[in-house]
């Protein structure tokens, strides 16, 4: 499985990149490409969802606050 279907198909991997994208500035690819970022979908990849990580959510605008987890 590459990165771009593990992102399509994990909603965790795509949390953690759509939030480091944020801080990183770059697009979808760029990310996916970065070794980090291939390590955590490795990661992500050995180990199932177990259940949905609680979000904090802000609820000045209904956006939902989660770490990216040091990108």
């Amino acid at each position: 499985m590459d990165y771009m279907e593990l992102y399509m198909q994990d909603a965790r991997y795509r949390r953690y990149i759509d939030t480091c994208m944020v801080y990183e500035k770059k697009t979808l690819v760029d990310m996916l490409n970065l070794k980090t970022m291939q390590l955590v979908g490795d990661y992500y990849k050995a180990n199932p969802p177990r259940e949905e990580p609680k979000v904090k959510h802000d609820d000045n605008n209904g956006i939902g606050i989660i770490e990216c987890g040091g990108c």
